[in-house]
């Protein structure tokens, strides 16, 4: 998809990384900035995809003040392959390609679909990004200045 679009991108191979302290020594050797991403729910069962610069730590209940939800909670890996078809250590900003809401719930509880993709600004502006092109065995790093056309071409808006 990227290829498609026009947008400029160089993909890194390494063996599988699931959590982002695991990848540090893999990463030493790529430039630019790294990201963690966080697939959460909210006491509504409503969901969001946060992508943070990976040296932040976030204060869970300062990000539902922002996002107007109420008691945020880390979804499940079966959840996140539901809604995006990626698995740990596979969630990335690029899963919005996948995203196909309403998804049925594995937990019993209504359809569920993505209310935001939410993108830390600081992250925004560092250059190349880094994230994982929906598998765990490589990293994709592009400019910052692509991200918003790749978002332009898909059905969520960061």
């Amino acid at each position: 998809m990227l290829a498609t679009l026009h947008i400029r991108y160089r993909e890194h191979r390494h063996d599988a990384v699931f959590r982002v302290e695991k990848g540090k020594d893999l990463r030493s050797a790529l430039p630019g900035t790294h990201c963690k991403i966080l697939f959460v729910r909210d006491k509504k069962g409503t969901n969001f995809l946060v992508v943070c610069l990976e040296g932040h730590r976030l204060d869970m209940k300062a990000v539902a003040g922002l996002l107007e939800a109420k008691r945020l909670s880390f979804d499940s890996p079966s959840q996140l392959r539901a809604q995006f078809g990626v698995g740990s250590g596979s969630a990335t900003p690029f899963a919005a390609i996948n995203d196909r809401p309403p998804r049925h719930r594995n937990d019993g509880n209504p359809p569920f679909e993505i209310t935001a993709i939410v993108l830390d600004v600081d992250m925004i502006q560092a250059n190349p990004l880094n994230y994982p092109p929906l598998i765990n065995t490589a990293t994709i790093a592009l400019s910052s200045v692509n991200l918003p056309r790749f978002f332009d071409a898909t059905a969520i808006s960061p």
